[in-house]
């Protein structure tokens, strides 16, 4: 939860700073994962559907903010 709340702000910020001009993503670790840590202790697992969905609208909101930041974006090893 604090990831994607912590993106969300991130990708926000982007639309009115002109100083950042390129975006590099890294992962950290052995390996980059695209989806959330399924063990992450604070991770809530959804009640019901319609929590369910509210939580893959704020994570794939965060692929919609990627795209339309004007900033390009790399992803590094």
């Amino acid at each position: 939860r604090r990831m994607v709340a912590e993106l969300h702000h991130y990708f926000d910020s982007l639309q009115d700073d002109l100083t950042v001009r390129v975006v590099a993503i890294r992962g950290e670790g052995r390996a980059f994962c695209a989806g959330l840590d399924m063990k992450d202790p604070e991770r809530k697992p959804p009640r019901n559907s319609d929590e369910g969905m509210a939580s893959q609208r704020r994570f794939s909101g965060l692929v919609m903010k990627m795209r339309r930041a004007p900033q390009p974006m790399i992803g590094l090893l």
